[in-house]
């Protein structure tokens, strides 16, 4: 598979557009409504791409269920270690805090469940591990409905569902 530079070019502002969203100053009001609202493509531009190039290697390769393995395994290992990361940096925050380490540990590790861990990324400081749990039941349901022969259906759902979202999260001002 060639690259792309159409991508590349476009994920050039994308990048740009997400550290806006993490470091604008938000109590302005340009800030808020024009800059953040503008930068709001740049996650789900992501996720096309990563789904588009996922589906470009598939659709070509004889054994697409290795391919799919493989891919899911090196996200999931990606997550594993940010996971190991933080968790290890929360801990050691919590011990130099000091105050009832016992309590703070147990209050801290009752957040690790498997819905938080596995669906939501989050239990620890690292909130924007979420990416890569998405990415990884978005590659999941990209590949069945690949293996189904249904991705025209996955395409009108995911834009409905993008739709509801923006308008129920970032462009609730409207």
């Amino acid at each position: 598979m060639e690259r792309n530079y159409a991508i590349d070019f476009i994920k050039f502002f994308a990048i740009f557009a997400v550290v806006v969203i993490h470091t604008f100053p938000l109590d302005s009001q340009i800030g808020l409504f024009i800059l953040d609202n503008l930068s709001r493509f740049a996650v789900p531009f992501f996720f096309v791409a990563s789904g588009y190039l996922f589906g470009k290697k598939v659709i070509n390769a004889a054994e697409s269920v290795l391919y799919f393995k493989k891919y899911v395994i090196k996200i999931f290992k990606l997550y594993a270690c940010w996971l190991f990361f933080y968790t290890f940096y929360d801990v050691i925050i919590i011990y130099q805090n000091g105050s009832d380490i016992q309590q703070e540990l147990v209050k801290y590790f009752d957040e690790f469940t498997i819905l938080n861990l596995l669906y939501y990324g989050k239990g620890t400081s690292g909130y924007q591990l979420w990416f890569l749990t998405s990415l990884i039941w978005s590659i999941i349901i990209l590949f069945i409905f690949f293996r189904l022969k249904k991705i025209n259906v996955l395409l009108t759902i995911s834009l409905i569902l993008n739709l509801i979202g923006l308008f129920g999260q970032s462009y609730s001002v409207f």
